[in-house]
């Protein structure tokens, strides 16, 4: 049953990196990227993580999908990645109770950016739920260090 304390958040992530990176490194990222935000979740308060988990399709290359259900630490890692990897487009998913919206993807997007930075690469955030982005859904939100305030229908404000 999903009760009122439940939160799914999806967020892709592109990041255009100068040189080809190792798939070990790529892979290596998105496993700790995955166990950090179980990690970071539960210790916010995240009552149950559901599932946390992560696509990167990198076409010819090959793709990986990471997921974890819990803080354990241990996260499961489907796929192969072949060659150099220049340009990343993940799709992170964050499935759990007993956190609030912008709480997760303060955790996700906060990580994601710690994560997935590479020397001299470009990032950007998409958050991919349209009813919270804060851009058109035509226009992905790019990280530019600003705290971005949410207006509701009902005139509340929340910082996402």
């Amino acid at each position: 049953m999903i009760t009122s304390d439940f939160v799914a958040y999806a967020l892709r992530v592109g990041v255009k990196v100068p040189a080809p990176l190792p798939p070990s490194l790529v892979k290596e990222r998105l496993v700790e990227l995955m166990k950090s935000i179980a990690a970071e979740c539960d210790k916010a308060g995240s009552t149950l993580i559901g599932h946390i988990k992560c696509m990167l399709d990198a076409g010819e290359k090959g793709f990986l999908a990471v997921s974890t259900i819990d803080a354990s630490g241990h996260a499961t890692v489907r796929g192969e990645l072949r060659g150099g990897i220049d340009e990343l487009n993940v799709i992170v998913n964050a499935l759990l109770y007993g956190l609030d919206r912008c709480k997760v993807q303060e955790i996700v997007d906060s990580l994601a950016r710690k994560h997935l930075s590479f020397e001299g690469g470009e990032m950007e955030l998409e958050d991919l739920d349209e009813a919270h982005s804060h851009e058109p859904s035509s226009a992905p939100v790019l990280f530019d260090g600003i705290d971005h305030c949410h207006e509701h229908d009902d005139g509340r404000h929340d910082h996402c």
